[in-house]
């Protein structure tokens, strides 16, 4: 390896679990005004995230959780979202 060359690794085990759900909202709710959504149409869509976000549970031994913070991993839409926000906030 050439001494000017390093190697580095990044650990992305709690990516979803960092994420600010409340900066993400922000994004969420940006990205609707630059598409001039209308205020209606943009207060139902704030209002599914919210449903997608605050609605995340998991199964541990037996036992039902509700995730507080972050993203849930299993979720389909929590890699979209992380993509959204890593654009506005790289």
């Amino acid at each position: 390896m050439q001494s000017d060359v390093g190697l580095t690794t990044v650990d992305n085990s709690n990516v979803y679990t960092n994420i600010s759900v409340i900066q993400l909202r922000h994004v969420i709710e940006s990205i609707l005004d630059q598409n001039l959504i209308e205020v209606k149409q943009k207060h139902h869509l704030i209002n599914i995230f919210g449903l997608v976000i605050n609605r995340s549970y998991f199964c541990l031994n037996g036992a039902l959780f509700r995730q507080k913070e972050g993203l849930a991993m299993g979720a389909p839409s929590s890699p979209k979202m992380i993509n959204e926000l890593s654009e506005i906030n790289p």
